[in-house]
């Protein structure tokens, strides 16, 4: 038997599901975290971007909802790896026999909306561009991480009727 049918094997359902939601939920905690600060941050925002420049309050909580974003990001990018033995929706797929097109069709949305991307450049996993002048930004979009985010709760949804049956809601 292969190493990754083995990891399959040896990894305890319960612990694999239940881990899945947890990492799903705190995906959900870090998105109504920025969006308050989000919210929080038009309300100190002026029309004078020198006067907001200068607003130190405002200044913290912008730096506060990027770190949000970029967790967010990496959250997101880690459930969609296709890798056996990490906590993503194809080793659960995989391990429950189920879901696997579902699972697909979430890598995808990653990879479409350039999380990943974001994630190797930005975040972790870094690659690293040759010369100083080859670093450029790359933003995502609010609607694509909340498209994302919608989508790991639908499937992970799907995952707990699957899993627990009746009582998952």
């Amino acid at each position: 038997m292969s190493r990754q049918k083995l990891r399959v094997v040896n990894t305890e359902l319960d612990n694999l599901v239940s881990n899945l939601r947890g990492e799903v939920g705190e995906i959900i905690t870090t998105w109504v975290l920025m969006r308050g600060l989000m919210s929080q941050a038009r309300e100190l925002s002026t029309d004078d971007p020198a006067k907001d420049m200068a607003n130190e309050s405002l200044t913290f909580v912008w730096v506060l909802v990027n770190k949000l974003e970029d967790e967010l990001v990496a959250r997101l990018s880690e459930l969609g790896e296709g890798k056996i033995g990490r906590l993503n929706f194809y080793f659960a797929a995989v391990k429950l026999n189920q879901f696997e097109e579902d699972a697909a069709k979430y890598t995808r949305l990653v990879s479409q909306h350039k999380l990943r991307d974001k994630r190797n450049r930005d975040i972790s996993h870094k690659e690293l561009p040759e010369r100083s002048a080859d670093h450029r930004h790359f933003a995502i979009p609010y609607r694509s991480m909340l498209k994302v985010t919608a989508a790991a709760l639908r499937l992970m949804k799907r995952i707990d009727r699957f899993f627990l049956g009746p009582a998952a809601p």
